[in-house]
């Protein structure tokens, strides 16, 4: 609404209705171009460097390594060239979610719950981070227990709802034509099931099963809902479930305060990627672009290499050796195979935006900034993987779209399911019995600074 009012007064023959669809003036272009450098300078570049600087990961660091963690996570390829060369406003969409996460680690948890409701109304793609928000939120709320907890979910809800509320008045009258239009583009069920190749679940098994030659798009709509709420379904269970026995266990001992953190505080950034994840590979009507939403997690897991430190995709980390995820370089390396496989994942879009020199150079550029090398990767399932970011266009575009989504979706599928074993194996680890929680829970309660 702000761009609409500014676009009215400084130019207004640029936003009417029907004249101007399709057109691309040279001065609309611009300004449009220039909008989106704003907002990412503001609702990105920001954030990043707030989380970077106080972050609970973070604390200990040099200056200089925390300028390279904001370096390699606003240098990433994939969101430089959607949102500058496809033209989106992704990156304030991330800033967003980052800054009620920033906010969650300092307990600032109603303020935090504001800037992901924000996050939503910016655009509905924040819907695939907001099972693993609500299970945490509501997951302290159960640990703190008593009047605290009863009280802290009041004021989450209070200010959710606040916010939604005056968002949405606007949008109330005429009533119902106009929320009921508002909720057709949110949920666009008329598109279908997916519409290019993108590398999630629908689109690569459509190779076997032509799933709408059997259902409708209604029917479909349903399917996928199912497929989703089973997607998500362990991690909202797993982050709940830890909530109530850790819960249990803390009545034993001195009762924690609304400013101290849960422990699965450590765990959010793995449960965003996991629910996210969850929605992008089984969710209906996904873009490629979707693909920038879970890769929130592995962005800021490049800030760990070399850390003692928690990491967002290691959870509690080394709390044990059954853990799946290794080591904190180990971590890092398979980030940066997400990351360069997510924007693979978008290069049929791009080449479609003649984007391919821009992809080649500004991937190369940015593996050298950050120091990656496929060659040198430590773990040879990540380094054959890796080489898949650098595959050559084949010369058929179908051919290269279909293993393009294949390739890609096998590298999500894996990780999504090494996600998900490890936040159970944490939850087996940190429920068990005679286990020393370091990070809260029986022994210490983590207390935001």
């Amino acid at each position: 609404m702000p761009k609409g009012t500014l676009s009215a007064t400084t130019s207004p023959s640029t936003i009417t209705t029907i004249s101007t669809r399709g057109a691309s003036p040279p001065a609309l272009i611009t300004y449009m171009r220039a909008t989106v450098l704003v907002l990412e300078s503001v609702g990105w570049w920001i954030p990043v460097a707030w989380w970077c600087w106080s972050g609970r990961k973070m604390r200990g660091r040099t200056r200089k390594t925390k300028v390279v963690a904001i370096a390699s996570i606003l240098c990433w390829p994939g969101l430089i060239l959607i949102d500058n060369g496809h033209f989106q406003y992704n990156s304030f969409m991330l800033g967003l979610c980052l800054a009620a996460l920033t906010c969650f680690e300092h307990s600032h948890d109603a303020l935090g719950a504001i800037a992901f409701s924000c996050c939503i109304l910016f655009k509905q793609m924040g819907l695939y981070w907001s099972p693993a928000v609500f299970a945490y939120l509501l997951g302290k709320c159960i640990w703190l227990g008593g009047e605290t907890g009863v009280w802290l979910l009041l004021k989450i809800g209070v200010a959710t709802v606040l916010t939604f509320g005056v968002m949405f008045v606007p949008f109330f009258t005429p009533f119902p034509d106009l929320p009921m239009y508002v909720l057709h583009r949110i949920f666009p069920l008329a598109r279908g099931i997916f519409e290019d190749k993108v590398a999630n679940f629908w689109c690569v098994s459509n190779v076997v099963i032509k799933w709408r030659s059997y259902f409708a798009d209604a029917s479909m709509a349903k399917l996928a809902t199912l497929a989703t709420l089973a997607g998500i379904a362990p991690t909202l269970a797993i982050i709940l479930y830890m909530s109530f026995r850790l819960h249990h266990r803390s009545t034993h001992t001195k009762l924690p305060s609304s400013k101290h953190l849960p422990p699965t505080i450590d765990l959010l950034p793995l449960a965003l990627y996991t629910s996210s994840m969850a929605f992008f590979l089984f969710s209906f009507q996904v873009h490629e672009k979707s693909i920038l939403v879970p890769m929130l997690s592995p962005l800021l897991a490049l800030a760990g290499k070399g850390s003692k430190s928690r990491d967002p995709l290691k959870g509690i980390g080394r709390i044990s050796s059954g853990s799946l995820m290794g080591d904190d370089d180990s971590v890092w390396e398979t980030s940066v195979l997400l990351l360069n496989v997510a924007t693979f994942s978008m290069f049929p879009l791009l080449i479609k935006d003649g984007q391919t020199l821009q992809y080649c150079v500004l991937t190369l550029l940015w593996n050298h900034l950050i120091g990656y090398n496929p060659l040198r990767v430590r773990n040879a399932n990540i380094r054959y993987a890796g080489f898949a970011s650098f595959s050559a266009p084949a010369k058929f575009p179908d051919i290269y779209a279909v293993t393009n989504a294949i390739i890609s979706f096998g590298v999500f599928a894996g990780s999504w399911l090494a996600g998900l074993y490890e936040l159970a194996w944490q939850l087996m680890m940190m429920t068990g019995t005679g286990l020393d929680l370091r990070t809260g829970g029986v022994k210490t309660l983590i207390k935001a600074e």
